[in-house]
């Protein structure tokens, strides 16, 4: 599963945590083994959960934050539609973005 623009949101038990941030896991927010499978390069963030809570893990990969999520995917998008408008012209038809260059 490759990396989302939006957290997991979820209500956090206490305990040891690994974190997935390879962006690969099918069992996210947790690491299911598949940076070792897939050779990504990335070890899953370990986190210990001290209290029960609600918690927002990023899934984008580029916090700075990690485990958590920062705000920081919503600037990547700002970021490429940056780019593209500044090479060329895109459409957003039916959830599908349509690049020009």
């Amino acid at each position: 599963m490759p990396y989302e623009n939006n957290p997991n949101f979820i209500d956090e038990i206490p305990g040891k945590k690994f974190y997935c941030v390879c962006g690969e896991s099918s069992k996210k927010p947790y690491c299911d083994g598949s940076h070792e499978k897939l050779d990504t390069g990335k070890l899953p963030k370990e986190f210990e959960v001290s209290v029960a809570k609600k918690m927002a893990i990023c899934d984008c990969g580029q916090s700075s934050k990690l485990p958590f999520c920062d705000g920081t995917h919503s600037k990547l998008w700002a970021q490429i539609l940056k780019m593209t408008l500044a090479v060329g012209w895109f459409a957003f038809v039916g959830g599908l973005f349509y690049l020009q260059f």
